[in-house]
C-alpha cells in the first residue's frame, strides 16, 4: 500500500480587513505593495506573528505598522485564509480579523507599501491579487457589514492614542 504525506500545516501570520463605514456603506482599505514578488499588487494588511505574540495582537500591531492606525473595534473574522506554498511544502493557515477604523483618521503607509486606497466591495474584489483575499472580503461584507457582527467575536482592545507607529522609531 502506497501512502502520501500531507504538507506541514503552519500558522505564522495574520490577515486584517480594515473597514471604514460611511453611512450604510463600508469602504475597504487596500495597500499597494512596494518591491518583491508582489510589487504593485493591491493587498489587505498582513504580517507575521512574532514569538510569544497572540494572533490578535499581531493583527493590531500590523495594522499600526502598515497604516499608522489603531482599530476602534476589532473582531475575529471567524474564518481563516489559507494557501499552499509549494516552495516550502506547507499549507499556511492565516487567522483573519476585521478592524473598524475611524473615518476621520489619515492613513500613513509604511515603507513596504507605495499607496493606499479606500474601495467599495466591488472595487476591492477587482483589485486584490489573490482569490483567497477576494473570498475573505466577500465573507466580511456578508457577516460584518450586511448583518450585525456577533458580540462574541469582538476583541476588546485598548490602545493609547498617542502611541507612535512602530515604523517611525
Amino acid at each position: 500500500v502506497q501512502t502520501c504525506a500531507l504538507p506541514i500545516l503552519r500558522c505564522y501570520s495574520v490577515s486584517v480587513v480594515p473597514i471604514r463605514k460611511e453611512g450604510s456603506e463600508a469602504l475597504y482599505l487596500l495597500l499597494r505593495r512596494r518591491g518583491g514578488a508582489l510589487d504593485g499588487s493591491w493587498c489587505l494588511i498582513s504580517g507575521c506573528i512574532e514569538l510569544g505574540e497572540t494572533a490578535w495582537r499581531a493583527a493590531v500591531r500590523e495594522l499600526k505598522e502598515e497604516t499608522g492606525l489603531n482599530p476602534i473595534e476589532l473582531y475575529s473574522a471567524d474564518t481563516c485564509d489559507q494557501f499552499y506554498d509549494f516552495g516550502k511544502e506547507i499549507v499556511s493557515i492565516i487567522p483573519a480579523f476585521v478592524a473598524l477604523l475611524d473615518p476621520s483618521k489619515e492613513v500613513v503607509v509604511d515603507e513596504e507599501h507605495s499607496d493606499h486606497r479606500w474601495c467599495t466591495l466591488q472595487e476591492a474584489q477587482d483589485l486584490v491579487a489573490f482569490g483567497g483575499q477576494r473570498n475573505l472580503i466577500k465573507f466580511v461584507q456578508q457577516e460584518f457589514v450586511d448583518r450585525q457582527p456577533l458580540k462574541t467575536l469582538r476583541i476588546p482592545v485598548v490602545i493609547p492614542e498617542d502611541e507612535p507607529p512602530p515604523f517611525s522609531r
